[in-house]
C-alpha cells in the first residue's frame, strides 16, 4: 500500500534568533544536531524493529533546559553520535516539533540523495554506521566553532512513531524533510522495542518524540530505512540519521 499522508507544516529551520550568534554569518545554516536516541533498526521476519537507548540526549543551544552533568568539555568534533561532552551554552532560539514536508534536501549542505544511489556510499556516517542526512565536512568545522554555545540535554522519549513514507523508487525530494509524519502506528512512553508488520518494500521512517525532564518539547530525531524486497525476503539496504538543525 502506498500511503503518502504526510502533514503540512512549518519545516525545521533555523530562525532569525540563531543569525546573530558569534562566528555565524546569515548564509550559514547550522548542522543538523547530534544525538542517541535510537540504538537499533532491523528486519526480522518481516517485521521492522527498533530499538531505544537506555540513556536517550540530544544536542541543543537552547536555554534552560535540564542539561546532565557533563557539562565542563567541549564537544568533541570528532565524535559520532557520542560526543564526550558539552560546554556552558548560550541563548538561542526555541527547539520545537515541526511537520515533515516533501523535498527533503531543503537547499541544505552536505550529504542528500537518499535514493540516489551512489551518495550513500559516500555520505559519512555516524558511530552506529548510518549515513548522515546534510552530514558534511562542514559539520565538525561549526561545531568547533561554535563549541561553548552547544551542550547535551538528556531526555525522555514521549512517543514513537513508524510509518512507510514513500516506495523505493523516490528521491530526497520526494521523501519528508526531518520531524514527525503521519504515522501507520504509534507508541506512547515506550519502554524498549517496537515493531511494525512490513508489508510493502520502500522507505520507512522510524521517529522518536524526544522531551526534556521538566517537559520541554525538543522535537523529533529519526531514521529512515529502505528496505527491499528480495523474493519476499525483507532486508534494509540504507539506514539514514535525520535530524533537525541544532
Amino acid at each position: 500500500m502506498d500511503r503518502r499522508r504526510f502533514l503540512h507544516g512549518a519545516a525545521l529551520l533555523p530562525t532569525a534568533g540563531l543569525v546573530g550568534l558569534s562566528g555565524c554569518s546569515s548564509s550559514e545554516s547550522p548542522p543538523p544536531r547530534r544525538s542517541r536516541v535510537l540504538s537499533t533498526v532491523t528486519i526480522d521476519s518481516a517485521q521492522l524493529l527498533a530499538e531505544l537507548v537506555d540513556d536517550p540526549w540530544v544536542a541543543t543551544r537552547r536555554d534552560g533546559v535540564p542539561i546532565n552533568g557533563q557539562n565542563a568539555q567541549s564537544l568533541d568534533s570528532n565524535a559520532k553520535d557520542s560526543p564526550s561532552g558539552l560546554s556552558v551554552i548560550g541563548s538561542l532560539s526555541p527547539v520545537g516539533a515541526a511537520q515533515a514536508q516533501k523535498g527533503g534536501g531543503g537547499g541544505g549542505r552536505g550529504a542528500v540523495g537518499r535514493g540516489r544511489g551512489s551518495s550513500y556510499s559516500d555520505a559519512p556516517r555516524t558511530g552506529r554506521g548510518r549515513a548522515k542526512y546534510h552530514g558534511g565536512a562542514y559539520v565538525g568545522t561549526w561545531y568547533d566553532d561554535h563549541d561553548d554555545e552547544v551542550r547535551r540535554a538528556e531526555t525522555e522519549i514521549s512517543e514513537v512513531g513508524i510509518a512507510r513514507i514513500g516506495p523505493v523508487s523516490d528521491t530526497d525530494e520526494e521523501l519528508p524533510a526531518p520531524g514527525p509524519v503521519s504515522w501507520d502506528e504509534t507508541w506512547q512512553n515506550p519502554d524498549d522495542t517496537v515493531s511494525i508488520d512490513v508489508t510493502n518494500a520502500g522507505w520507512y521512517r522510524v521517529g522518536t518524540h524526544t522531551t526534556a525532564a521538566d517537559g520541554t518539547n525538543l522535537g523529533w530525531e529519526a531514521v529512515d530505512v529502505l528496505v527491499k524486497d528480495d523474493n519476499d525476503t525483507y532486508s534494509i539496504a540504507q539506514k539514514w540519521k535525520v535530524s533537525p538543525r541544532i
